[in-house]
């Protein structure tokens, strides 16, 4: 199967399949994995008579989260939740309780907020090892067991968010977002990006004075091959694999992106290197096919044999003291975790007591 897809303006959308091609036609974009990434900075959605009822981030209660980080995920507190779940809220999202039920969802998130058209909960993922607040990633789920990376942090979303509303230049909705964005700290003062010397294209401004961000670089990579140059889309794609250590999608990104240029060996080296992440770091793919893209057709028995020489080499650095008996029970966990995405367990649930 080819996944390069070439969409020239104001012509149909057609499938290359090439082997040697190094440029890409002028004016041609090429979607790997989503047309829109579904993971984006959302834009605030209140009306303007929401608005005026609105009086910030004093609407919405956080001790509940605070709460739960504290307590449960036993982390530092998050200077920054206040003002996230305002935004959240601004952006047409309903704050939920993160207590709330947790069956079908993935074990590491603290749950924020639920978007009531696609039902898309944006959390925060606590991961193993975490002990700060302002530190968890923000992610939002995709699909019935991939989570996407929204942001690495709460405050890289404010800002990123603040930028956008700033360069969109819609008053009401712009001052209102820039006021939630700014609630727990002076996050983003408006007028900042039409400042910054030399004049930096939104994405690329993103990238380097804000964060990471998975659909920024992908934009970027996006933009270069519109221009048609093709090193500099690579090279955009792998800065996004260093960048987003542990993460699945960027390797996706990247190999399909190999696949475009007919580089068919480093695309299915990048794709068993997404293989070889935890498969919930995907978001919402199809994992056979991922697989078939890695040379193999049977991605439990890649999962066999991963597991296989990790248990080899586990037991071994045991013995030498390299690695502790927590990390070896974490590199299970997280086995157990990709047979839930690949329908081995029929949830999360079945999953930890399989670890009990």
């Amino acid at each position: 199967m080819v996944w390069g897809v070439w969409a020239v303006p104001d012509a149909a959308p057609a499938v290359w399949c090439v082997r040697t091609r190094t440029t890409a036609p002028a004016g041609a974009r090429v979607a790997l994995i989503s047309a829109t990434p579904p993971h984006a900075c959302r834009r605030a959605t209140a009306t303007r008579g929401q608005l005026r009822r609105m009086s910030g981030p004093a609407d919405v209660d956080a001790a509940a989260h605070a709460a739960f980080l504290a307590d449960r995920a036993q982390v530092t507190p998050c200077r920054h939740l206040p003002a996230l779940l305002s935004l959240l809220r601004l952006q047409g999202l309903e704050v939920v309780a993160p207590s709330a039920e947790r069956r079908a969802m993935h074990p590491h998130v603290v749950p924020l907020a639920r978007d009531p058209a696609s039902g898309q909960v944006t959390s925060l993922l606590r991961l193993p090892f975490a002990s700060k607040g302002d530190m968890l990633p923000l992610v939002r789920s995709d699909g019935a067991t991939g989570l996407t990376l929204v942001a690495p942090g709460a405050q890289q979303y404010l800002h990123r968010c603040g930028v956008e509303a700033d360069e969109a230049g819609d008053g009401a909705l712009r001052d209102a977002t820039l006021a939630c964005v700014n609630a727990s700290g002076q996050v983003y003062q408006k007028g900042d990006i039409a400042k910054h010397t030399p004049k930096l294209p939104l994405e690329k401004y993103l990238a380097v004075k804000v964060g990471v961000f998975p659909d920024v670089y992908e934009a970027i990579a996006n933009s270069h091959m519109d221009r048609g140059d093709a090193t500099a889309a690579l090279i955009a794609a792998e800065r996004s694999t260093k960048l987003q250590t542990g993460w699945g999608r960027p390797h996706l990104f990247q190999s399909r992106l190999y696949r475009v240029f007919g580089r068919e060996q480093e695309s299915r080296d990048s794709a068993r290197l997404a293989l070889m992440m935890p498969l919930w770091s995907l978001g919402d793919v199809d994992l056979h096919e991922v697989a078939q893209e890695a040379g193999t057709t049977d991605i439990e028995a890649w999962q066999a044999k991963i597991l296989e020489l990790s248990h080899s080499a586990r037991e071994v650095e045991i013995q030498q003291g390299t690695r502790t008996e927590e990390e070896a029970a974490l590199e299970r966990a997280e086995h157990l975790m990709n047979g839930v995405c690949l329908g081995t367990y029929q949830s999360w649930v079945s999953t930890m007591l399989c670890v009990l």
